[in-house]
């Protein structure tokens, strides 16, 4: 269980190669369960990114909300179902792949710390994050006032000296993070005014490529080419809102328009989560790009299935 709930919370909280941040946690577990260096690296990678698909303060989450001109609420209740759905994906390979495998030792269970201990430090550590959610989900408080007010609670409530709130701010304020959603909403509107959009939509329809072709690849592209989810967020999103609608939106087809694209994201071997997971463990990429490739053919098949049912 911890195998699978380390990678899950620490994707709760977006971070470069976050994936060797719970590496380091499973990697004795894995040890001890017997596990193939592939198949750690795989169930650490798959399960870092099973949040991607509907947590509020990833950036290709916002950005979705933003291109569509939707709520990151409907964005979140829209997509969620992914995240569902690809956490029973890895558990039913980890299934199979336990199934499989005797225990190499027994696990002693350590009384050092209690349960109640366990779940006041993980309180202590991730209340910060529950917070942007309540504000956002629970109290319907626009995103731009929940970051804020709950980056100055944990500036209250923390022991930080000037120096580090300055520092905080510098990192937070650094341009490349501002600018990305006024870049993204200034490419929407040059789409948007220049009719782009559906100049390309019309090129392909007279193509006679069906729309799930266009829904999946082009995502699917930017995605492998980038290894970012909110790059082929922010660039092909606009050009599929003749498809996908904007306010009121097709739901099967932005659940496989993201779907696809973090496909891409996932396989892509600019991806420096699953560079840097391969090399922690010392595994091998073609056993564990196998074990990538089928969980995503899996996601891609059940985004498929939802959208020809809606």
């Amino acid at each position: 269980t911890a195998l699978y709930i380390a990678p899950a919370l620490i994707g709760l909280v977006p971070m470069p190669a976050g994936a060797v941040v719970s590496a380091s946690m499973v990697k004795d577990i894995a040890r001890k369960t017997n596990l193939t260096p592939e198949e750690a690296a795989f169930l650490n990678y798959w399960f870092r990114h099973i949040i991607e698909y509907s947590w509020p303060i990833y950036q290709g989450i916002i950005l979705t909300g933003i291109v569509f001109s939707i709520s990151i609420v409907d964005t979140i209740k829209t997509l969620c179902p992914m995240t569902a759905i690809n956490a029973l994906i890895g558990l039913a390979i980890g299934y199979y792949i336990f199934k499989k495998k005797p225990l190499k030792k027994k696990f002693i269970v350590k009384k050092n710390s209690s349960l109640k201990q366990i779940l006041e430090k993980f309180t202590y550590s991730t209340w910060p994050i529950f917070l942007i959610i309540a504000l956002i989900l629970v109290l319907k408080i626009d995103a731009s006032i929940a970051f804020p007010t709950s980056l100055i609670m944990l500036i209250i409530t923390g022991d930080f000296k000037a120096g580090d709130v300055t520092k905080i701010l510098r990192k937070a304020l650094d341009p490349k993070i501002v600018f990305l959603p006024i870049a993204t909403m200034f490419y929407k509107a040059i789409v948007e005014y220049t009719n782009l959009a559906y100049q390309i939509f019309d090129l392909l329809l007279e193509s006679r490529i069906p729309e799930y072709f266009i829904l999946s690849i082009l995502p699917f592209i930017v995605g492998f080419t980038t290894g970012i989810s909110f790059a082929f967020v922010g660039i092909t999103f606009p050009l599929l809102v003749p498809i996908i609608g904007q306010g009121s939106i097709d739901s099967g087809a932005l659940i496989l328009s993201y779907v696809s694209g973090m496909a891409g994201v996932l396989l892509s071997p600019m991806h420096l989560c699953l560079v840097l997971s391969i090399d922690y463990f010392g595994a091998k990429l073609p056993e564990t790009y196998n074990l990538v490739l089928f969980a995503v053919l899996a996601s891609m098949v059940s985004a498929f299935t939802i959208y020809l049912s809606l």
